[in-house]
């Protein structure tokens, strides 16, 4: 395999089984409990999924018959926070050497936000991270009934 695939796989690492041949692997997957839809989103640099506005697309598989569809994008631009002030120490601790080094933040920035979709209990709804107004925010979304392609999502 020379590129991502979305891949069902036992908690020991047995049984690996490609979901989807057609449709490249990205994000943060998640299956819904009757395992026919896999829902998942991008990453901002994944240019072959995300277009040129920079919003992330929901995208839900129907592994049944290896179809996608997205259901919507979302931005998830934040603005960089006002920098808080930072306090000063006193000099004699700066003359003697004393001042504590400050280390950057490791694992991420604040700024990044993954939509991170997951389904409900009952594949009724699904919910996801987006910025709205600037501020970070969770949204659900109501997806029973809904027709994709060939398949009615549960009622």
């Amino acid at each position: 395999m020379d590129r991502l695939h979305f891949c069902l796989v036992s908690a020991d690492g047995s049984q690996l089984e490609v979901l989807s041949e057609r449709h490249l692997g990205s994000g943060h997957p998640s299956i819904d409990p009757s395992g026919r839809f896999l829902l998942t989103d991008a990453y901002p640099k994944e240019t072959w999924v995300v277009d040129a506005s920079g919003e992330v697309p929901i995208r839900l598989l129907d592994l049944e018959v290896d179809e996608e569809v997205r259901l919507c994008t979302v931005p998830v631009a934040l603005g960089a926070p006002r920098t808080a002030r930072r306090k000063r120490n006193p000099v004699w601790r700066r003359l003697l050497g004393l001042a504590r080094a400050r280390s950057d933040t490791r694992g991420g920035s604040h700024y990044k936000l993954d939509p991170h979709p997951a389904w409900d209990r009952d594949s009724r709804r699904i919910c996801f991270n987006g910025v709205s107004q600037g501020q970070r925010q969770v949204f659900v979304a109501d997806v029973s009934g809904q027709t994709y392609q060939t398949h009615t999502l549960r009622d």
